[in-house]
């Protein structure tokens, strides 16, 4: 199913426009490819999912007039065309990305949009039925009127949503699948964290932290789930040239980034460690 649009709502407004599409870095990292879609596709932020087989992203077609959108999983295995979750839009809303799934991929966390700007991002949340169609819910509990609530990621247990608001990271939770969440806190630290954060991902185990802020890449740790997160750190500075990236997610053994890229063109990029 793919849905009628008219906008795009994805990208901060303070983009730098100078940077040449070469996206070789000096750093951790070496570049390997971009990650392959159609050529009718417009590619949107996307995450790994949680066993690294399939990349989950925002895709829109375009026609002459009309823009279509919808969410799409990518087999990182077989050279397949990327599969519609064949969603049901919530009322309102037409445009959709930025989406994290739990371990048995039967729910979806995803950012909503209806011609709003940065500030219309809005997160909602969908179970797969029977027929195999996710049925979506607006999470009214999370977002905020007229601020953006964006780059979600939900822990495999689906009890567990962190997510970008204000340029902060925000967790809400929940007892059960069946219930909506609590109300969501800023997410603590062993101190204040003065960057602005753009999105986040994290280790399945959730006690590895990675974020964006102005293309460096940030990293806190914590030992378990009860503890405070370490004061983050700069993991690596080698794309803060690049004209805007956000969305990294990487394998399970750490060894492969994949990134959201804007410039020229939209695109992922996938980077392995050196």
């Amino acid at each position: 199913m793919l849905t009628k649009v008219m906008g795009f709502c994805i990208l901060m407004s303070n983009i730098t426009f100078a940077q040449v599409e070469n996206f070789n870095t000096t750093g951790k990292f070496k570049f390997i490819d971009t990650l392959s879609v159609p050529a009718l596709y417009t590619v949107n932020p996307g995450q790994l999912s949680k066993n690294g087989e399939y990349y989950n992203l925002g895709l829109y077609y375009d026609t002459d007039d009309t823009t279509y959108s919808n969410l799409f999983s990518i087999n990182m295995k077989k050279k397949v065309s990327p599969l519609s979750f064949n969603l049901i839009p919530p009322a309102g809303y037409q445009e959709f990305f930025q989406c994290s799934e739990t371990y048995n991929k039967k729910t979806i966390v995803f950012v909503v949009n209806n011609f709003k700007g940065w500030g219309g991002n809005d997160i909602a949340i969908a179970e797969r039925d029977e027929s195999g169609n996710y049925i979506p819910r607006v999470l009214d509990e999370i977002n905020s009127a007229d601020v953006a609530d964006a780059y979600p990621w939900i822990s495999g247990d689906g009890l567990r949503i962190y997510f970008v608001k204000e340029q902060t990271i925000y967790i809400a939770e929940r007892k059960t699948a069946t219930e909506k969440f609590n109300t969501p806190l800023p997410l603590k630290f062993e101190g204040d964290v003065q960057t602005p954060v753009l999105s986040i991902w994290l280790s399945n185990d959730e006690k590895k932290l990675f974020y964006i802020s102005q293309n460096i890449i940030y990293t806190a740790t914590r030992k378990s789930m009860n503890e405070t997160f370490s004061l983050p750190s700069v993991f690596t500075n080698e794309f803060k040239d690049f004209e805007f990236i956000s969305s990294l997610s990487f394998t399970q053994k750490m060894k492969d980034l994949y990134l959201y890229y804007a410039g020229e063109t939209t695109k992922i990029l996938h980077y392995k460690l050196k």
